[in-house]
């Protein structure tokens, strides 16, 4: 399942050893709602071994500015501090996988 992530959560998932899947979304989004349940999905398949997280661009525009998140929905993926990728759009389950996995 995905956290919802705040500025002050950031920091603590970033620096771990794990890698940080990001989901920017909007609720007024039609593909962001589209999206959601296959991010849930793969979240699920890799409990574990990689941090799903999900940050509403409304509630959190810092994060959102921060990461120069310009569409939604947007996925960045964060391995040991550093943002590695950056995806605009939606992907399918398989290239969330992936993505993991390349971490």
């Amino acid at each position: 399942m995905a956290i919802d992530l705040t500025p002050e959560m950031l920091e603590e998932y970033a620096q771990g050893s794990a890698p940080v899947v990001i989901k920017f979304f909007a609720d007024w989004c039609g593909p962001c709602k589209m999206f959601a349940p296959i991010f849930e999905k793969a979240a699920a398949k890799v409990e574990g071994k990689a941090v799903f997280a999900q940050v509403d661009i409304d509630a959190q525009p810092a994060l959102a500015e921060k990461f120069e998140i310009m569409n939604v929905p947007a996925i960045v993926l964060i391995k040991n501090g550093e943002t590695v990728k950056k995806h605009s759009g939606i992907m399918n389950e398989n290239q969330l996988l992936k993505l993991v996995e390349e971490a």
